[in-house]
């Protein structure tokens, strides 16, 4: 039981893009319902979908980081398609909407480059 619950874990930060449902989780692991919701909020400490949003938040914020792809295209990568719904979501988690996070996060990575280099002699 055990190894299918966190391979399903594994599963859904691979797919973050899937439309996960909780009936799909609970029977994939092979539990009821209930048992299902009992062991997934004892192992992570969050509800199935309060565990998928976060997931797929921080994916996106990974991505906002690390990448120059368009902020909707993210969005779709993590399972977030409709633009409106993931800037709030996102804004609501990080305080920032996608874009200002970006800028911000580049900004700040770029002065913390330029602090850190050493004048040329």
């Amino acid at each position: 039981m055990d190894e299918r619950f966190y391979e399903l874990l594994a599963e859904i930060a691979e797919r973050l893009d899937h439309h996960w449902t909780v009936k799909q989780m609970y029977e994939k692991v092979g539990l009821s319902e209930t048992q299902f919701r009992d062991l997934f909020e004892k192992v992570t400490r969050k509800s199935p979908t309060q565990y998928l949003r976060e997931a797929r938040l921080q994916r996106a914020r990974h991505l906002l980081e690390t990448t120059r792809e368009h902020i909707d295209q993210i969005g779709l990568q993590v399972g977030m398609p409709d633009p409106s719904h993931f800037s709030r979501s996102f804004k609501l988690r990080f305080d920032l909407p996608p874009k200002k996070y970006r800028q911000q996060f580049h900004e700040k990575r770029l002065a913390e480059i330029l602090v850190g280099q050493k004048p040329a002699i």
